[in-house]
């Protein structure tokens, strides 16, 4: 999955976990990653998904226990690779999104 911030921006390939009904992602660079900074500014962002392109709103997520569980997932789900650590941290956390379709 590719996410673009805006439509002058090339999209970036991200991690995403579903909890719930509801798909989430993260900034691996934290608060300095291009693509976050953008999508905050603007509150919406374009994902491409295989063929399709999906318009989404992008909403911070505050919960601490819902970012628990979006830890878990990404645990689960990409425990195969190295990075999946860098994931976890808690300044990467911070940067949890919920991805609502616009």
């Amino acid at each position: 999955m590719r996410i673009e911030p805006d439509s002058t921006r090339t999209p970036v390939t991200i991690w995403a976990v579903s909890v719930g009904r509801n798909v989430y992602v993260r900034s691996y660079l934290a608060r300095k990653g291009g693509w976050y900074r953008a999508v905050l500014e603007n509150g919406r962002a374009i994902l491409h998904v295989g063929r399709s392109r999906v318009h989404v709103r992008v909403v911070p997520e505050k919960s601490p226990s819902i970012i628990e569980r979006v830890s878990g997932a990404y645990r689960r789900k990409y425990q195969r690779y190295q990075e999946t650590e860098a994931m976890l941290k808690p300044s990467v956390a911070r940067t949890t999104l919920r991805l609502v379709p616009d």
